[in-house]
Formats: structure tokens, C-alpha cells, sequence
């Protein structure tokens, strides 16, 4: 796989949550993203300046642009997997249907452990233009060990998980 990414990147979430109880909670995000180019290069210059590490391969790539591809070898050439050019903005993203049990609150020496479930719906099957920038198309679903502790005033959390994309064969990993 080959990526070459130049762009920033403004993400507004809408995050509904309730709890059914005292330890389950039932919760929906959505997502609208931005992809733009620019409005940071001369700030990044002007850090990798001050730090006096000034990336020397930037000269090469063109100012306040947006680019973004990924690619798979496949024998002797690059096949694209996705490609834009374009800036886009307030993309929605797909909705993601979440819900999290409280199993435990811990105690003095054992943390909280929760466990979380996720479930993305695609809006359609296939995205097309830009929207496969934040769409996949297919369902996507995930479960997450979530533990916590508190010392003190500092708390500690440790997510272990999986998350299995719905893609198709030899394109990217299915699981996370």
C-alpha cells in the first residue's frame, strides 16, 4: 500500500447519548468532515523553522493544495483505491449506533471495566464522487473492552477492541 496524504481536515460530530439505566447507555453519532488544503503550510513551516527542521521534500509538493490518494501494488502497478484532488466540504459521514454496559464501577484496587458495541449503517451502498473520502458503503461493527482506574486525581483508561470493516476482498484489512 502506498499513501500520500496533503490536507487538514475539520470534523463536526453530533454525539446523542442516553442512559437507560445506571450502567447501560444507548448512544448515535454522525459526522459532517471537511477536507481542505493550506490554511496550515506556513504555520508548519514556520515550526519546522523555529525547530530548525525544515522538511527539505516539501519544496517539492505545491502550497495550499489538497491531495489524497491510497494505492495497492498489484504486480508490476499501482492501483488506486481512492483519489481526490478536490476539497470537499461537510461530507457526511455514515451513522454509528453504540451501546455501552457498565459492568463493573471497581473499586479500591480493581478498575471499572465496560464493554461497548458499535454498528455502522451506510447511508447507501456505494458512495460515490467524494463520499468514499468518509463512507464505506457497507455495514461495519465493532466491541470494545474499556478499563478505568483512578489514583488520586489522575485516571487512567486502557481500550482494548476490534473493529471489522465490511471491504471488500484484498483491498484493505477487514479487522482493527
Amino acid at each position: 500500500y502506498g499513501v500520500y496524504i496533503d490536507a487538514e481536515m475539520r470534523r463536526q460530530v453530533l454525539r446523542l447519548n442516553y442512559g437507560l439505566s445506571d450502567s447501560l447507555e444507548v448512544g448515535l453519532e454522525t459526522a459532517w468532515v471537511t477536507y481542505g488544503g493550506g490554511f496550515l503550510d506556513t504555520r508548519i513551516e514556520s515550526v519546522e523553522h523555529m525547530a530548525g527542521g525544515f522538511n527539505k521534500d516539501r519544496q517539492f509538493s505545491d502550497r495550499n493544495r489538497f491531495d489524497f490518494y491510497v494505492t495497492k501494488d498489484v504486480g508490476a502497478s499501482n492501483s488506486f483505491l481512492i483519489a481526490s484532488s478536490q476539497p470537499a466540504t461537510n461530507l457526511a459521514q455514515d451513522p454509528v449506533l453504540n451501546l455501552k454496559w457498565n459492568l463493573s464501577r471497581g473499586g479500591d484496587i480493581l478498575p471499572a471495566l465496560t464493554v461497548k458495541l458499535s454498528y455502522k449503517r451506510p447511508f447507501g451502498n456505494q458512495p460515490v464522487g467524494q463520499l468514499n473520502l468518509v463512507n464505506s458503503g457497507t455495514t461495519d461493527y465493532g466491541y470494545y473492552f474499556l478499563l478505568s482506574k483512578a489514583v488520586g486525581n489522575v485516571v487512567g483508561h486502557i481500550q482494548v477492541g476490534q473493529t471489522r470493516l465490511g471491504v471488500a476482498q484484498n483491498t484493505f484489512a477487514e479487522r482493527l
